[in-house]
């Protein structure tokens, strides 16, 4: 996620959502892969998300998740 116009908010740190959004995709491609093509078909839905930030987000933002399969 880039730092930028669209996700800067007043206090000049990248707004939650947008961190929150990306931080969602990292898990979320992997998930979304294992249920592709699955039979019957399932459906994907959040039932918790926590987040921890240590210091303002500004600059690119990159999210990792390394719970997979490597």
């Amino acid at each position: 996620v880039k730092y930028g116009w669209l996700t800067t908010n007043p206090f000049r740190s990248m707004y939650f959502a947008c961190l929150s959004m990306a931080a969602e995709m990292s898990t979320g491609v992997m998930v979304m892969n294992g249920i592709y093509d699955s039979k019957p078909p399932v459906s994907m839905l959040i039932v918790k998300n926590t987040a921890s930030y240590h210091k303002k987000a500004v600059g690119k933002i990159t999210f990792t998740c390394t719970d997979g399969k490597h």
